[in-house]
C-alpha cells in the first residue's frame, strides 16, 4: 500500500484512473485492510495507493479550487440531505454548511464546485446549504454545481445559486416541489391497547405527537407551510435563473426532466462532467491552466464507515460474517425484507417544520 512515495504513480492516477487501480481509504487497520483486499481478490501487480497520497499532490499547487463533499459515496455530496451533522450516505446541512464555510474564509482556495448526487431531503436543510453557497459568491468566489446521477428537488434546490449548473444529460433533475409529511401510529397503538389522553390549554398543543392524529388544525397549518415553501422555492430558482416565476411554474410542480431536456428548459447552463465544471471554475476564478491544485473536502469517517461506504451491501454482508460489523439477527432480515430502505428513507425526513423537498427517484 503506498503511502506516497511513488509520485509517478500518483500523477498517473491524477490523469485517469487507469486499469487495476484501487483506492484504500487512509486509516484502516489491518484487519480491516485484509477484508477490504481479499473481498476484491486484487491481482497480483495491481497498484493500491492511499488517497492521502493522491490528495496531498493535488493540493500542492498554489491555488486550490475545492470540490464540496460529504464523505458520502464515491466522494460526491450524495444522499439525502437531513438536519445536524448527517451519516454515511447523508448531506448533513451544518456539517456540508461548515465546509462551505471554511471554504469562503481560506484564501488559498479561490472557487468551489459543488458535486451533488441527492434527491433531496428536509427544506430546512437544503435552505442552510443554499445560504452557504450564495454566501460563497457574495464573497467573490465562483461556484459551479455539477450535478451526478440525480440532483433533483432539495438536490437542485442546493444548487440553484451558483454561477454555473452543469449536468450529465441523463442525470435526473427538476422536480421543483414540496410535500409535507408526518408520521403517527394511533392506529398501531389502538391495536395494541393504547390510548393518549391529557390536559391543553389550545387546539394545537402537542399536535404533532406520533400517537395521535392529525386534527384539521394541524393538516391546515401543515399545509400552509408547504405553499409558502412552494412559493419561496419557485421565486427563487426564478431569481436565480432570471426568469419570470410563471416559467419556473410552468415546468415545477415536481416534474422531473433528465439533464439533456433541462438545459433546454433553462435549468441547467451547461452539459458535462465534473471534471470540465472544475475547468470552468478555474476559468471564472482566472487561474492559470496547470497552476492550481483540486482539494476534495469530504466529512473524516471512521473507518468502519469508509469500508461500508465503499463496499456496499455486499461488503456489509462479508464484514458481519468477518466480524468487523455486529451481525444483523437473522429473524430481523426476515421480517423487514425490503422494507428496510424505506424505513432508512422515513428515518431520514427529520425536517423540525416537516416540510421536504424531495424526490424519491433516485435508482435503488
Amino acid at each position: 500500500i503506498a503511502s506516497g512515495a511513488e509520485p509517478d504513480i500518483v500523477t498517473r492516477l491524477l490523469a485517469g484512473h487507469g486499469p487495476g487501480t484501487f483506492f484504500v481509504p487512509n486509516g484502516l487497520p489491518l484487519e480491516a485492510r485484509k477484508c477490504w483486499l481479499a473481498y476484491f481478490q486484487r491481482p497480483a501487480g495491481t497498484i493500491v495507493v492511499n488517497a492521502g497520497a493522491v490528495r496531498a499532490l493535488r493540493e500542492g499547487g498554489k491555488s486550490l479550487l475545492a470540490v464540496g463533499v460529504t464523505g458520502a459515496s464515491g466522494g460526491f455530496a450524495a444522499g439525502d440531505i437531513v438536519t445536524g451533522d448527517g451519516g454515511p450516505g447523508q448531506i448533513g446541512a451544518d456539517t456540508f454548511a461548515e465546509s462551505l464555510r471554511k471554504a469562503r474564509f481560506e484564501d488559498d482556495v479561490k472557487a468551489v464546485v459543488l458535486r451533488i448526487d441527492s434527491g433531496g431531503g428536509s427544506m430546512l436543510a437544503s435552505e442552510v446549504i443554499r445560504q452557504e453557497v450564495a454566501a460563497l459568491k457574495a464573497a467573490g468566489k465562483p461556484v459551479i454545481a455539477s450535478f451526478s446521477s440525480v440532483a433533483a428537488s432539495g438536490g437542485y434546490y442546493i444548487a440553484m445559486e451558483a454561477d454555473q449548473i452543469w449536468s450529465e444529460p441523463t442525470t435526473i433533475t427538476g422536480s421543483i416541489g414540496v410535500f409535507g409529511m408526518t408520521a403517527t401510529f394511533e392506529r398501531t397503538l389502538d391495536k395494541l391497547g393504547v390510548s393518549s389522553d391529557g390536559v391543553a390549554t389550545s387546539s394545537l398543543a402537542g399536535a404533532m405527537h406520533p400517537e395521535r392524529a392529525l386534527a384539521p388544525e394541524t393538516r391546515e397549518v401543515l399545509q400552509l407551510g408547504v405553499a409558502h415553501a412552494y412559493h419561496d422555492f419557485v421565486g427563487r430558482v426564478a431569481a436565480a435563473r432570471k426568469k419570470a416565476p410563471a416559467d419556473i411554474e410552468a415546468v415545477a410542480e415536481g416534474r422531473v426532466w433528465i439533464g439533456a431536456e433541462a438545459q433546454k428548459l433553462g435549468l441547467v447552463d451547461r452539459l458535462g462532467g465534473v471534471d470540465a465544471a472544475i475547468k470552468a471554475a478555474a476559468g471564472l476564478a482566472k487561474l492559470p491552466v496547470g497552476k492550481y491544485g483540486v482539494s476534495w473536502r469530504e466529512k473524516e469517517m471512521s473507518w468502519r464507515e469508509r469500508l461500508m461506504r465503499e463496499l456496499g451491501a455486499d461488503g456489509q454482508a462479508l464484514a458481519r460474517a468477518t466480524g468487523l460489523l455486529p451481525a444483523t439477527p437473522a429473524i430481523l432480515t426476515q421480517v423487514l425484507g425490503g422494507a428496510e430502505r424505506e424505513l432508512r428513507t422515513l428515518g431520514s425526513l427529520d425536517d423540525p417544520r416537516h416540510v421536504y423537498a424531495y424526490c424519491g427517484c433516485a435508482p435503488r
